[in-house]
C-alpha cells in the first residue's frame, strides 16, 4: 500500500478507535446521531470499496495475482462467500468508473446511483435493488396470448392483468398444447 493511501486509512482507523472510547459518555441524542453518522460513513466507505474493485477489474489484477476472476480474488483475499464477492463485482461494474481500451476514464453506468452511494444517501441494500434485473415481467412472459399462470399472478383479479397479456372472459385460459389443441378447461386451484 502506498503512503498516500495508507495515511488516510490509518487516520480512519484511529478515529474509529477514538469513537469507540466515547460511546459510553454520549446521551441518547448523541447515540442516535452517531448511529446516523456511522451509517452514512459505512455507505461512503462501501462506495470507495466498489471503486477499488472496479479498478481491480479494469486493470486485470486478479489474473496477475493468480486468480481466474476478480470475484475469486475478492473471495480469497477478503474471505467472502462466492455470492458476496460476485455481488461486489457486479455492483462495482455498475457504479465504478470505467475505462476504454485507450485508457480514457468514463462515467459509471449508473452515475446517479454512484453519486448517491458516494454521498451516503443509499446503502448496499438499495444498490442491490437498483442493480437487480427484472427477472419476471408478467406482460413480457413467453406464455401464449391469453394464458395467465397462477404462479405469476397468485391472487390478482382478472381486471388487473395488463391489457397486452390478453385474457379470457373469466380471466383465465387453459394453455395450448404443442399441437395447438386446447386442453380441457379446468379452473385453477
Amino acid at each position: 500500500m502506498t503512503v498516500a493511501v495508507r495515511e488516510p486509512v490509518v487516520a480512519m482507523s484511529s478515529c474509529l478507535d477514538g469513537l469507540r472510547g466515547t460511546l459510553g459518555g454520549l446521551d441518547d441524542n448523541g447515540i442516535t446521531q452517531t448511529l446516523r453518522d456511522i451509517e452514512k460513513l459505512t455507505r461512503e466507505t462501501q462506495s470507495v470499496m466498489l471503486g477499488v474493485v472496479a479498478e481491480i477489474e479494469a486493470r486485470g489484477i486478479a489474473v496477475r495475482e493468480g486468480f481466474s476472476t476478480t470475484q475469486r480474488l475478492l473471495a480469497g483475499m477478503l474471505q467472502l462467500s462466492a455470492a458476496e464477492a460476485r455481488m461486489r463485482v457486479e455492483h462495482a461494474v455498475m457504479v465504478g468508473a470505467r475505462r476504454t481500451i485507450t485508457g480514457q476514464t468514463l462515467a459509471p453506468r449508473l452515475p446517479a446511483t454512484a453519486a448517491a452511494l458516494a454521498a451516503g444517501q443509499i446503502g448496499t441494500g438499495q444498490l442491490r435493488v437498483i442493480t437487480r434485473p427484472s427477472r419476471r415481467c408478467p406482460h413480457r412472459s413467453r406464455h401464449r396470448r391469453g394464458t395467465v399462470r397462477k404462479r405469476i399472478w397468485p391472487a390478482t383479479p382478472a381486471t388487473s392483468i395488463p391489457a397486452d397479456c390478453g385474457s379470457s372472459p373469466s380471466g383465465w385460459s387453459p394453455p395450448s398444447t404443442p399441437t395447438g389443441r386446447r386442453r380441457p378447461r379446468t379452473p385453477p386451484r
